[in-house]
């Protein structure tokens, strides 16, 4: 018999307070959860273990989420003594921050947990580990490192906004990892522009891709992803059309259910373009859910 895969998700779950034109303020869980229960549904046959440290005011919350969903450990997920990470996302004024109470993730937290298929690192604030850490895990884990770029475009401050800029060691958070996805807007902080064109993605790509690198991701909403990889001794690049959603109920964390996708299909077959196509679909799925049990249901009849 076969042995169980097992997807490691490290990062942070988030209180989020949403605001959107015409509408009353909502609260939210976020964070790695959109990516953990994405995973969960499109690998059944998986153990999925998210690791973050998450407040006492929504720890039992979160179990209890993520208690509905039979594959997803609980593990890693560490109660910390002191008020959950607040995040105050303003779709308005385009306004998004984080109110800086993160307690990172630590190598000693996570060591027990690297020994799996591949290991995705998510940043909703930017702060969920020091880049020493991320460089001792890079160093302990035996598989690949998937990192979801994120909020590192913000600069990474306590208190943060999400007007983007080009941070000093940006180039020490990426070399570590071997698949790295952004959206068009993130990689444009590193380009100098979004990026827009499948010339813009390559010559993007042929700024980052290392030996190492398996691929680059960019995300570009409704006009798809590019796909950047090395092949053949040359840089490729392929345009991957979105999937359309016919009811779009809410579109935060369809990059999340993207990279789970991604991840899915990668470990199914290991070709990156098969993967970013099955991955477009699964974020599609996520624009017409309303809430995370909604959101497994519709992933789940992907398979």
């Amino acid at each position: 018999m076969p042995q169980m895969r097992t997807v490691t998700v490290v990062g942070s779950i988030t209180k989020d307070f949403i605001w959107r034109q015409g509408e009353r303020i909502r609260t939210s869980l976020g964070g790695l959860l959109y990516n953990t229960i994405a995973l969960g549904a499109l690998m059944p046959d998986a153990a999925i273990v998210p690791a973050a440290n998450v407040g006492r005011d929504i720890f039992d919350d979160v179990a209890k989420l993520l208690s509905h969903f039979p594959n997803v450990s609980l593990e890693g997920i560490r109660r910390v003594d002191k008020q959950n990470a607040r995040c105050y996302l303003d779709f308005v004024s385009g306004t998004h921050f984080n109110d800086g109470s993160i307690v990172p993730v630590t190598l000693a937290d996570l060591e027990k947990f690297l020994n799996a298929d591949i290991v995705m690192l998510t940043f909703p604030t930017g702060l969920e580990m020091t880049l020493r850490n991320l460089k001792s895990i890079k160093r302990r884990a035996k598989c690949p490192l998937y990192v979801d770029y994120h909020m590192l475009a913000h600069g990474g401050e306590q208190v943060s906004t999400r007007f983007g800029q080009r941070r000093r060691d940006w180039a020490g958070w990426i070399l570590v990892a071997d698949f790295i996805q952004f959206n068009q807007f993130e990689a444009g902080h590193l380009f100098g522009r979004p990026i827009e064109t499948r010339s813009d993605a390559l010559s993007f790509g042929h700024e980052l891709v290392k030996k190492r690198t398996k691929a680059i991701v960019i995300t570009c909403g409704e006009k798809g992803s590019f796909v950047v990889q090395p092949k053949d001794g040359e840089l490729s690049c392929d345009h991957i059309p979105s999937v359309k959603c016919t009811t779009i109920v809410d579109t935060l964390g369809s990059g999340d259910v993207y990279s789970a996708g991604f991840i899915a299909e990668y470990l199914r077959s290991p070709d990156v373009v098969a993967a970013a196509h099955f991955a477009s679909k699964a974020a599609a799925q996520r624009c017409g859910a309303h809430d995370f049990k909604e959101l497994f249901r519709v992933l789940r009849k992907l398979l």
